[in-house]
């Protein structure tokens, strides 16, 4: 069973609000974009077919902060805390896996046609920069215009790839325990909803 979980932050400027963090144990492996292998050397199907998806060429670190540490309740279990450390908005969430999953990795360092990556978005701060059309840059790339999702349609891709996380689990598992926390808004105007 794969779980893919995306988190974000939705407020840039001055204290952070709607922080998302997730902690949960006991599972396999997880998988990232920049992630591209797992200590399983012959992971199922399903973990490979995800892995074969990821890029190496994206660095996720300054959006999620993923730390391993040990059950406290039970030793023998290893339990991942991620927390979404960027701005985000609603319409950047992925809603469906194709949407963090690239057709081409190097697509992601490919400066714009117009030589602009990204916009100065409002509450969450400017998170652009120019750059030569065509050129490679780190993170420069953005979505086609005719993507699926409209809300993606010409925006960066580090603003949606970078928020995914996949979780794997063992079969036979009849339950799973995870605490998902979101902080307070710091205007008290948004929430979240979780399902």
């Amino acid at each position: 069973m794969d779980a893919g979980v995306p988190l974000i932050v939705d407020d840039f400027n001055g204290p952070k609000s709607l922080v998302e963090t997730l902690t949960i144990c006991g599972w396999e492996n997880y998988i990232h974009q920049g992630r591209v292998t797992v200590t399983d050397p012959s992971p199922p199907f399903a973990t490979q077919f995800v892995l074969d998806a990821m890029c190496p060429n994206i660095d996720v670190s300054a959006y999620l902060d993923i730390t391993e540490f040990q059950n406290p309740n039970n030793p023998s279990e290893t339990c991942i805390s991620v927390v979404g450390l960027e701005s985000g908005r609603g319409s950047d969430n992925p809603q469906t896996r194709e949407s963090v999953i690239l057709d081409a990795c190097q697509d992601y360092d490919i400066c714009p046609a117009d030589g602009l990556s990204g916009t100065d978005r409002a509450q969450t701060g400017d998170d652009s920069f120019t750059c030569t059309p065509g050129s490679t840059v780190a993170a420069a790339g953005e979505f086609p215009a005719g993507q699926l999702e409209p809300g993606l349609r010409e925006q960066p891709f580090r603003w949606t790839v970078t928020k995914f996380i996949c979780l794997q689990y063992s079969g036979g598992r009849d339950q799973l325990d995870f605490t998902y926390k979101v902080s307070t808004s710091r205007t008290g105007q948004f929430g979240r909803n979780f399902l």
